[in-house]
């Protein structure tokens, strides 16, 4: 019923190796800057990624998923 995804399984040829290449991804702490950047845009309810992957979900979606601009819109 559950199987395991591709990206996952390129990682070794077997358990022992993907597990192993799997923790090194978390090895390394994330930068001040990028934590920054994830409490943001956990707070401000916004999706954090690349121009093209807020453009494609929010076509997706049908609602806007970016910071917009402060302030009342001008009449």
């Amino acid at each position: 019923m559950i199987s395991p995804h591709h990206a996952y399984l390129a990682l070794g040829k077997c358990v022992e190796d993907r597990q192993k290449q799997y923790r090194e991804m978390f090895k390394s702490e994330l930068s001040l800057k990028i934590i920054g950047q994830v409490g943001d845009a956990t707070n401000s309810n916004y999706a954090l990624g690349s121009e093209q992957l807020r453009t494609e979900t929010e076509k997706a979606l049908g609602r806007r998923i970016s910071p917009g601009i402060p302030g009342r819109p001008r009449s």
